[in-house]
Parts: structure tokens; C-alpha cells; sequence
């Protein structure tokens, strides 16, 4: 380390033990640094000399806590972490004495090589309850003014100076030739490591972006739902201004009254690209979502575009762009693992899942089974409960394969209502129950042979459709392994029912997406916080389950029409509103447009109170910039804005592509 300090020497019994920790952490990004002490360990096997005490203060699946001493020099703590944006978490500072000239090194890997993000030489007054050290090296880049990931060193630490020699970052500069940048420090008082790219075990980031998602935020500007973007889905940046957060078009999921939001595009003009883009931004900031996904595209949003695009590299062209646009970085997260964000001082994990009925996606990694009810039922003690109840009966009657002049709707009404009377803690009805309710039911209008009838096609449905809808009360899948799945789980699911589009099946996906939608109804009805916004609820290709106006015994209708005082935001999704039905177009604030056709074009000016120069603005619209138009924006006519994106693939992949990508690399070089 040249003269800004003398080493000490390390035995391989120090060495030994650091591994062992490393052992615990069972995170791939860790290997480089396990490799790098591997070394370091046969560099010194012949030695058994040490000047140096090592007591390993906390150590997990998650991160450690070492403490070097020596018999003469102030302890060196070390923390560390597999994730780049590493925090100091409220367990970690009751590990650390802050003592005065104590130090404390941040170390974690990133891009799949080592990085040394930051050390102070004097640590203040540690509290579990100071929010900047909850999110501490953010803190301490703003503090040091650091850029680049570049290194801070505080004053010379002799054991610090041995372990960056063994790990090959031996390249060292004086602050004096970077006051500039380092204004914060006195001269005498440190030095700095620059992150040049020769440097071994130190990675410059060399791309060009001013927003960037949470895990990747210490070097950026502008953080997707942090600083004055929290509590904001940021849809893009006015054309022909500079990105800033002024010139930003944005969606508050602090306001009740902003209301749900419409994508309405034709094919290929990035629908589900910003969906995506909005899904990380909910999830990064402890949003559950839910996405309802009939082709599917989401699947594919588990792998990020750097190694999705080594696997199918045909869309990799324009792919570039559409990030240097809007300055946007471009590196994603292997969302099959689960990846650590901490928002608002606390820690949390986002998990990605996937429902799904095909046997090829089923093989995939995070996937889960599910099993919804056959109906979600009304209360009894709703005024209008006979009106739910023939509803409801009306809606499956529409499923079934009835013979035509047979209306069994009442007959079914009935034993809707029989069941929930003798059931009254039920919150679903199956096909046996239904089964067993017309048993005991008479019906002038209807003979025995009828009901027997009705019961075979019963019997029928439920055999045809015994992969997705229960048979017993047991097989009925828990809804809130889908909406928090464990504390301070965060899930991204997704429901791939391409699987329930086959012959034959079609009115029964729309049956199972209502009831899925039902047990999201009764679940936040019963836990609903105190956030305005606890649930995103994604629909995509809506046109293809949203009911048609006689069908209103619908839970997705009913989640869009009740969603703002339950706390639930939804993103609809089609090519054209005149394909969705007239109450849920009504709930609709906000509406992103590109490439529409004439029939749009009218259902909009009526809509909102327009200019004449909308229309201009949205002939200019293409893919990557749609025209925004809410409460905001209507009064200019609109907002054409560069939209954000994701860093994470959409569509394209199939189940083996994704397997392919998994196995990749993580150094594999961004796009």
C-alpha cells in the first residue's frame, strides 16, 4: 500500500476463519471474494505468524460482522453483504463499537468482482434508530461526495492495507490529486482509491444512466421510488426536456383519487415493457402486485435482459436505445433468487413467483401451484345478498355447457343461497357443495330429471377443470401465499393462465380469474392497512376475462370499481378501451396512448376536456413514446413523453431459454 501505512501480518488460522464465514453465505455474488482468500490462503500457508485477533461479531446467510485487532491499533470492523447497495442493518451497529478512531469497512460484490464501496476513519455515534445508517452507504457516498464507485479511505489502517494487498487492490493515489471530488475530507486526513478498471477487485461503472431502480442507487441522480419519486410510479420524461424530476409524468400511490390507469396500444409499442418498468417500482417499494397474464409475456421478467438477450440475442438490436433515451441504467436482477432492497429504514426481500398450468413452465424455478374456489360467495347480511346470489349463479350458468332454453340459473341461485345459510363461515362454494345443495331443493319450474341433468354437467365442469379449481375445501389454495408470504416478503406473482385458453376453456379461465379476484377482495377487505395504495393489480390483455355488461357477478370488475377504497391500484391493459366494458373504462384516471385507432381517438375527447392540439401530439406518438394524458397533463392536451423501461426480458423466452439464462455468468456483460 505504499507509505501510507505498515501491514501486519495474517496467519493462515485469520484467513481460515474469514473463509469459513464466507462458507455461510450461500450467495453466488460471494464466490469472487472466496476465491480471492483461497489465494490469499496458499500465499500464506507456510507462515503461522499473525499480529492480528479476529472475532467474528455476527455471521449469517446474509451478511457478517468481523472484528480485526492488533495489540496496538484501534479494532477494524468489516461488514459485509452480497448485495451492492449493502446497509447497515439494526442488528449490525449493536455488533459495532463506535469508538472514537474505530474504522468500519463496507464491503460488497458487484458485477461479480470485489468492491470496496466505503470506509470512515471515525465512526459517530451508532443508533438503531438513525435512519442514515439504515441506509448507510448512501449516506456515506452523499457525505464523501463519492462517484463512480470509487473508494474512501479514512486514515491508514495497518490491517486494512494487509487484506486490500492479498486481495490484489494495491493501487493507491493521495487525495491531494482528487480534492475536487472529495471536498468533504481535509488532505491530511485520507486517501483514495480510484476504481480503475486495471485495478484488480475494483470495478468502474462506465454507464452513461441518471435513474436507476433501488438495488443499483448509490451512483445515480434520480432512484425509482425513493427521495421525491417515493410513493410515485414514474411512467417517463416530457419530450424535449431534460430528465429531471420536474419534468417527469408520474402517478401518485399516495392519492386515493388519482384512480386506476389505462395502457391502450397497438401491438409492439411497449404495453407490457412499461407494465414491467411500473412492477419493479410498486415491489421496490414494498407494493405486492399481482399480474394476470394470458400470453404470456411476465414469465420472462424473471431474468434480466443481459443474459436474456445473450440466450435470444435477435431483439438486442434497439434494445441499447431504448435505455440511453431516457438515461436509464441498464443492468436488471436474477429475480429467481430472492433480491434484498430496504425501503423506508426497514429490510425487506422481493420473491418473484409463478402461477402457472403448463407443464413446461411448471419445471421453472419459483413457481407455485394454485387451486381457486369454484365461487367466492356473498355475505349473507348484505342487504342485496338474493341479487349477489342470483348473480352469481347467472355468471357460472354462462360457463357451463347448459343445453340452450335451459335457464338453471335460479335453480342454482337457490342453492347458492341454501349452502351460505347452513355455511355461514364459508367464504367459497365448490361443485360438491353445489352438488349436494340441489339434492334437497324443489323447484316447480323444474323436474327431477332437470336436476339430474344439471348435476352431470356439474359433475362434467368439474372434471374438465379439476387443475385449477378445488374439489375438496383443503385443496383450496391459501390467496395470501400470493399477496405476503412472510414477513417482509415482498411478492411479484405472476398468473400464467395461457395454460386455461385451450378449447373449450375459455369461459372457465374467466370463472377462475373472477374467483382468484374474489379471494383478493375478501383477503384485503379483512387486512386492509393503512398505505393508500397495498396491492398493484396488472391486466394485461383484459379484454379477454373482463365480463361482458350482463355478467355482473364479476370479482375483476368488482376489485376495479371498489379498488381505490380498498387500497388496490390497477393497470388495465388492451389495444383499444371500446374492448372494455363501459363500467371499468369509468374507473380509468389516467391513459397511456400509442397508435390507437379512430374509435379511441372519440372515447378520449369525451373523456377529458381537451385541447385541439391533442390530437397533433398523439399522431407523433410510437413505440418507447407514448402520450400521457391525466388530470395534470389534459389541460395541454397531453404529455408525449420518453417512456421508462425495465432491465428485465418480456416475453420472448421460453421456459428452456430461461433455464439457459439462469446458468449464465453473473459477470455476463450488460447489453
Amino acid at each position: 500500500m505504499g507509505s501510507h501505512g505498515s501491514s501486519v501480518a495474517l496467519s493462515p488460522i485469520i484467513l481460515a476463519e474469514t473463509r469459513q464465514c464466507l462458507n455461510k453465505m450461500k450467495y453466488k455474488q460471494m464466490d469472487p471474494l472466496r476465491k480471492k482468500l483461497d489465494n490469499a490462503l496458499r500465499s500464506v500457508e507456510k507462515s503461522t505468524q499473525s499480529d492480528v485477533y479476529l472475532n467474528v461479531l455476527m455471521t449469517s446467510s446474509a451478511e457478517t460482522v468481523w472484528k480485526f485487532e492488533t495489540s496496538n491499533e484501534p479494532p477494524l470492523y468489516i461488514y459485509l453483504s452480497p448485495w451492492i447497495t449493502t446497509t447497515v442493518t439494526t442488528e449490525a451497529p449493536s455488533k459495532i463499537e463506535a469508538k472514537e478512531k474505530s474504522h468500519v469497512l463496507f464491503v460488497t460484490p458487484y458485477q461479480g468482482k470485489l468492491s470496496l464501496l466505503s470506509t470512515i476513519k471515525q465512526l459517530p455515534s451508532f443508533s438503531t434508530r438513525d435512519s442514515r445508517y439504515q441506509k448507510s452507504i448512501s449516506y456515506l457516498s452523499d457525505l464523501y461526495n463519492l462517484s463512480d464507485h470509487e473508494i474512501l479511505l479514512g486514515q491508514s489502517h495497518p490491517i486494512l492495507d494487509s487484506l486490500l494487498a492479498m486481495l490484489g487492490s494495491s493501487s493507491v493515489r493521495t487525495i491531494k490529486n482528487h480534492i475536487a471530488k472529495t471536498t468533504v475530507i481535509e488532505e491530511e486526513e485520507a486517501i483514495i482509491i480510484r476504481d480503475q478498471d486495471k485495478i484488480d477487485g475494483i470495478v468502474k461503472s462506465t454507464e452513461d444512466f441518471s435513474i436507476s431502480f433501488p438495488p443499483y442507487s448509490n451512483q445515480t441522480t434520480l432512484i425509482f421510488g425513493r427521495d421525491k419519486l417515493q410513493g410515485k410510479i414514474a411512467w417517463g420524461y416530457e419530450l424535449g426536456k431534460r430528465l429531471e424530476y420536474d419534468s417527469m409524468v408520474i402517478s401518485d400511490l399516495t392519492d386515493i383519487n388519482e384512480g386506476h390507469i389505462g395502457f391502450f396500444m397497438s401491438v409492439r409499442n411497449g404495453k407490457s415493457t412499461l407494465a414491467a418498468s411500473a412492477i419493479l417500482q410498486a415491489a421496490f417499494q414494498s407494493i405486492p402486485v399481482v399480474v394476470i397474464d394470458p400470453k404470456p409475456d411476465y414469465v420472462s421478467n424473471m431474468i434480466p435482459l443481459s443474459k436474456g438477450l445473450t440466450v435470444n440475442p435477435a431483439f438486442k438490436q434497439g434494445t441499447a436505445p431504448r435505455f440511453e433515451n431516457v438515461r436509464q441504467d441498464k443492468r436488471g436482477f436474477d429475480l429467481w433468487e430472492p433480491v434484498e432492497f430496504i425501503y423506508q429504514g426497514q429490510r425487506n426481500e422481493l420473491q418473484f413467483q409463478v402461477v402457472t398450468f403448463t407443464k413446461e413452465r411448471k419445471s421453472l424455478p419459483r413457481t407455485l401451484s394454485y387451486k381457486a374456489p369454484l365461487l367466492a360467495l356473498p355475505l349473507p347480511e348484505d342487504e342485496d345478498f338474493q341479487e349477489q346470489c342470483d348473480e352469481a349463479a347467472t355468471s357460472l350458468t354462462q360457463d357451463l355447457p347448459t343445453p340452450e332454453g335451459k335457464g338453471f340459473n335460479t335453480l342454482i341461485s337457490k342453492a347458492i343461497q341454501q349452502f351460505k345459510h347452513e355455511n355461514r363461515e364459508r367464504e367459497f362454494l365448490l361443485v360438491d357443495d353445489l352438488l349436494s345443495s340441489l339434492d334437497s331443493i324443489e323447484d316447480e319450474l323444474f323436474t327431477t330429471k332437470d336436476i339430474i341433468s344439471l348435476k352431470k354437467i356439474l359433475s362434467g365442469y368439474q372434471t374438465k377443470t379439476s387443475s385449477f379449481f378445488a374439489k375438496e375445501p383443503r385443496q383450496v389454495s391459501d390467496i395470501s401465499k400470493l399477496l405476503n408470504p412472510g414477513l417482509g416478503v415482498v411478492p411479484i406473482t405472476i398468473l400464467d393462465v395461457s395454460g386455461l385458453t385451450a378449447k373449450g376453456k375459455g369461459a372457465a379461465q374467466q370463472n377462475f380469474i373472477s374467483q382468484v379476484c374474489g379471494q383478493i377482495y375478501h383477503y384485503v377487505q379483512k387486512n386492509r392497512g393503512r398505505r393508500a395504495v397495498e396491492l398493484l393489480l396488472v391486466l394485461d390483455e383484459a379484454q379477454g376475462y373482463l365480463p361482458d355488461p350482463t355478467n355482473q357477478y364479476n370479482y375483476v370488475r368488482k376489485l376495479i370499481q371498489e379498488g381505490p377504497s380498498l387500497g388496490i391500484r390497477v393497470i388495465l391493459i388492451s389495444q383499444s378501451p371500446q374492448d372494455i366494458e363501459m363500467t371499468a373504462r369509468q374507473q380509468l384516471k389516467t391513459l397511456i396512448l400509442s397508435n390507437v385507432p379512430e374509435g379511441t381517438i372519440q372515447y378520449v375527447a369525451k373523456t377529458f376536456s381537451l385541447p385541439s392540439n391533442w390530437r397533433d401530439k398523439l399522431n407523433k406518438t410510437k413505440k418507447g413514446i407514448p402520450l400521457i394524458i391525466n388530470e395534470k397533463t389534459a389541460e395541454t392536451g397531453g404529455a408525449l413523453c420518453n417512456a421508462f423501461t425495465t432491465p428485465q426480458m418480456v416475453g420472448l423466452l421460453t421456459p428452456e431459454d430461461i433455464k439457459q439464462a439462469m446458468d449464465l455468468d453473473s459477470n455476463e456483460k450488460v447489453f
